[in-house]
């Protein structure tokens, strides 16, 4: 890359990799990370910890779409009514999210791990 802020700004959109450090300022790492899309909430657009499929197929953050659901009996990503709101949880992509964080060293997620054995960096630090 070249040493300009233009060049930033491109190899940001390119890579996504200058944005893990630019938005810590913002506190919005997670849209600014470019994770595979199958990893991300579509309501949140935040990385999920916790992936539940609803009946509409699709797959979200369990606390988001139940957050939907106290306003709306509708699909998120269609708009059409849902049959049920029983949520069935994803492990499978869970534990790929999990893999995929931990190849990452944890860059980009700022949600806490669904597992309360691992401590996030912010509470290590408070920790000292």
């Amino acid at each position: 890359g070249g040493s300009g802020c233009g060049d930033i700004d491109a190899a940001e959109k390119e890579t996504g990799e200058i944005g893990v450090e630019s938005a810590e300022d913002t506190g919005k790492m997670e849209a600014s990370v470019d994770h595979p899309d199958e990893f991300v909430d579509p309501i949140s657009l935040e990385l999920m910890t916790d992936p539940h499929v609803c009946a509409d197929g699709f797959t979200y953050e369990r606390s988001t779409i139940e957050t939907w659901f106290e306003k709306s009996s509708t699909s998120p990503m269609t708009g059409a009514p849902v049959a049920s709101q029983t949520l069935i949880p994803n492990r499978a992509l869970r534990t790929t999210i999990e893999r995929y964080v931990a190849e990452r060293g944890g860059a980009g997620n700022t949600a806490k791990p669904p597992s309360s054995r691992c401590a996030t960096l912010e509470e290590n630090v408070a920790a000292r």
